[in-house]
């Protein structure tokens, strides 16, 4: 809430602004953190996508081995297109 918000509900507040520049060196190592946390959130990103992918690909195999012998058809009409991440069988080189 901003200090208005606050007063208007009955609180006291005093606000104090600190116009100091932080040191280069906490600055620096405030952004390298927020970096690796980033990195890391991207890291399980990719491997959520790979597993899906992964399960994509499984799926599509049990799909065609489910087939009888002797008989084809297309991807769209053995496994429903909400069942393959098309582009992450892609982008995995599957």
């Amino acid at each position: 809430m901003t200090a208005e918000a606050l007063r208007a509900q009955g609180f006291e507040v005093e606000v104090s602004i600190d116009a100091a520049a932080r040191p280069a060196v906490e600055v620096e190592a405030d952004r390298i953190d927020r970096q690796a946390e980033r990195v890391a959130a991207l890291e399980q990103k990719a491997e959520r996508r790979s597993d899906r992918a992964e399960q994509a690909w499984k799926a599509e195999h049990r799909a065609v081995e489910a087939l009888p012998p002797g008989e084809s058809r297309s991807r769209s009409v053995i496994i429903p297109n909400s069942a393959i991440d098309e582009q992450s069988i892609q982008r995995t080189g599957g």
